[in-house]
């Protein structure tokens, strides 16, 4: 019996195979508002029970149930809905993508930056594997689509990692208003020299420092920390990654500054608002002991749609 459950298995996979080469065979659509997922499995649900229901204008409700669900299905896969930000304010968010790096940045007009789009998968630790999940498609992609977004406006890749040309990433300086934050990349102690050489300690300062390189200790040099002199550091780090990121030594000089830390890998993803005044923090998980100076923490998802990955 096995023998036609193999055939048959082969089939469905070559046909699956044959489908996903058709150009344009493969369709995606945010997430529709929960109003909507609600109306359309109540329609559902209606039209299943007046299949079974006998009464005088049970075909009438039928063909209306059935307009209305075939008007629900072509409404949610059109997606008209706009794109969820918050108008006014610039936003950051940076994922949870494993040992790697993806920050969002979202400008007050709804504009998006998507700067690195993950981390290692199929050579994590030095070992190949087939198995390894994507980041971009386990983590990133489902967070742009809970939020509406169905394309970006620009995408920025810091560095190329295969090679390690740590020192030459892209780095980032945003301000808005009274408010800004510093995006080094994987920028390490040769960068950050380059950096300070060639600004002056006032165009440096930051409220947020996204810290450069996971958090290894040859990143965020003492002087370095100075110049910048960040309120809030946030480290994109895998969770028990082979590296020891980040390291005690990192560690041990952000707390000595008096800087508050959130880490991806154990925070999860983190999202900051500002209006150019005050920051706004919220985690997936908790992240409640940060409420000093502008920063104001709140431990939540920084969107109901989101789920952990």
């Amino acid at each position: 019996m096995a023998l036609p459950v193999r055939f048959l298995t082969e089939f469905l996979i070559h046909s699956v195979g044959w489908f996903a080469q058709i150009r344009y065979g493969s369709y995606r659509v945010p997430g529709p508002p929960l109003w909507l997922s609600v109306l359309f499995f109540v329609s559902l649900i209606c039209l299943c029970a007046l299949l079974r229901a006998e009464f005088t204008r049970r075909r009438i409700f039928t063909l209306s149930f059935t307009a209305l669900l075939l008007a629900l299905t072509v409404f949610i896969a059109t997606s008209p809905f706009p794109a969820h930000f918050t108008k006014g304010k610039v936003e950051l968010t940076a994922l949870d993508v494993g040992q790697g790096d993806s920050l969002l940045l979202v400008s007050p007009s709804g504009r998006t930056l998507l700067i690195d789009g993950g981390g290692e998968s199929p050579n994590y630790g030095g070992r190949v594997s087939l198995h390894a999940s994507d980041p971009g498609e386990k983590a990133v992609s489902p967070f742009l689509w809970s939020r509406g977004l169905k394309k970006i406006e620009v995408v920025a890749l810091t560095h190329a990692h295969q090679d390690h040309q740590n020192n030459d990433s892209l780095v980032f300086h945003i301000q808005y208003r009274h408010r800004s934050f510093l995006l080094p990349g994987d920028a390490e102690a040769q960068a950050e020299a380059t950096i300070l050489s060639e600004n002056p300690q006032s165009e440096l300062q930051s409220d947020l420092l996204k810290v450069g390189h996971h958090g290894s200790k040859n990143s965020t040099t003492p002087k370095f920390l100075a110049a910048v002199h960040p309120q809030l550091a946030i480290i994109s780090a895998g969770e028990q990654n082979p590296y020891g990121h980040p390291s005690r030594e990192l560690l041990e000089r952000l707390q000595t500054a008096g800087v508050s830390i959130l880490r991806t890998d154990r925070n999860g993803a983190i999202h900051v608002l500002t209006d150019g005044e005050k920051l706004e923090v919220s985690c997936f998980l908790d992240c409640s002991d940060i409420s000093s100076g502008p920063v104001h923490a709140q431990s939540q998802h920084p969107n109901p749609e989101e789920k952990k990955e």
